[in-house]
């Protein structure tokens, strides 16, 4: 009953991100992965997180995507892939030019909601706002 859907540098999957990452934000030889997926498990999370498929099973849902150009953390293959498995027409992508890991908002302020208030005007209008 969600009339909008907005996800900003979000990652298809978890585990590619985490295996990209791990490396150059932790000390820890990469031997030590294994046992770092086996432990967020045991404390209920899933490292194995597929937003993407998420997308894909709600197409009658338009999605909002922002993501940064410039985004080293989370690839934009990422958010072209999330837009990709939405099946609904009036989703969107907005790759922000020069803008970091969840900084579209701070590097073109006016470009980022205008892009959502003009979407959330249409997805609540369709959806009974």
């Amino acid at each position: 009953s969600v009339g909008a859907l907005v996800a900003d540098s979000s990652f298809a999957e978890l585990k590619p991100i985490l295996e990209a990452q791990l490396p150059h934000n932790t000390w820890l030889p990469a031997v030590f992965y294994p046992g770092g997926e086996l432990a967020s498990q045991l404390f209920g999370l899933d490292p194995n997180l597929r937003p993407v498929d998420q997308v894909s099973a709600l197409s009658g849902r338009a999605f909002l995507f922002f993501h940064g150009g410039a985004d080293s953390y989370v690839p934009v293959a990422n958010a072209m892939e999330l837009r990709k498995a939405s099946a609904n027409r009036e989703s969107q992508l907005v790759i922000v030019p020069g803008a970091g890991h969840v900084k579209s908002f701070r590097t073109d302020p006016a470009l980022y909601l205008q892009t959502l208030y003009h979407f959330f005007d249409q997805q609540i209008a369709e959806h009974g706002g």
